[in-house]
């Protein structure tokens, strides 16, 4: 028998280019909640030399979240090695959820 308690983070891809900016959106349905936030953290796997996530904060706006970041913050975080990344999900209350969870690759 197999149970699955809690929410089961989806699969994500951040595709980085050192050479243009990250632009991009979630778009909801419906307006997000008051102090919705969202970050996208990227880091080295566990199997290697860790370093201290490069945290991209979302901005929030109406039923968008998104993400407008240069080509030199791509490139630091291909720089670092960065290749797994974390979608955090933040409530009002101050409840972080992992939403998503993948890998980051140069294109």
């Amino acid at each position: 028998m197999q149970i699955t308690l809690g929410n089961t983070p989806h699969d994500i891809t951040v595709a980085l280019s050192r050479n243009g900016d990250f632009v991009t959106a979630l778009v909801a349905d419906q307006t997000w909640p008051a102090g919705t936030e969202a970050e996208l953290q990227f880091a080295r796997p566990a199997t290697a030399e860790p370093i201290t996530p490069i945290v991209w904060e979302a901005t929030v706006d109406g039923m968008r979240i998104s993400w407008d970041r240069p080509a030199a913050d791509c490139a630091a975080v291909l720089d670092a090695g960065a290749t797994s990344v974390l979608l955090i999900y933040g409530e009002a209350d101050g409840t972080r959820l992992l939403w998503g969870k993948g890998r980051a690759r140069a294109v």
